[in-house]
């Protein structure tokens, strides 16, 4: 029989449960795995697969979100900087923002850095998400 070493308790941090996190991103098989790793970790997550989409699900001037999750990437050459921006403009106190890319530009990683924002590459790697969504939180 093989034993397992204790889980360290950080890794058990529960900052993240009960924050809202909205996502978008339109690659629906991402928002699902994005759904559940983030449902697993205890937060209410929204996904939506464009700027409009998320406006039919919630009201992005008015309710609550802890953090904003934006694919770089959009379709109809939509991006995420965008989007992003135009979810923050219309709030009272903007969201802290996670930009999503599989875009490794320096170009582009100087570009988001700029404004302010966070970038992870895809693909994402659950433990650096979390850590960056808690470092988010406690900014």
């Amino acid at each position: 029989m093989e034993l397992k070493a204790p889980v360290p308790e950080q890794l058990f941090n529960r900052e993240l449960a009960q924050r809202t996190i909205w996502l978008v991103d339109n690659d629906l098989s991402i928002c699902d795995a994005m759904s559940q790793l983030l449902g697993n970790w205890g937060c209410s997550i929204k996904t939506a697969k464009s700027l409009k989409d998320l406006q039919q699900q919630v009201d992005i001037s008015r309710d609550h979100a802890d953090i904003l999750i934006v694919d770089y990437h959009l379709e109809e050459g939509i991006n995420g900087l965008d989007v992003a921006k135009q979810i923050n403009q219309s709030r009272v106190i903007p969201s802290p923002v996670l930009m999503i890319t599989a875009n490794y530009n320096k170009s582009l990683k100087d570009k988001i850095k700029d404004q302010g924002l966070l970038l992870l590459n895809k693909p994402v790697k659950a433990m650096k998400l979390k850590t960056t969504l808690l470092h988010l939180l406690n900014t």
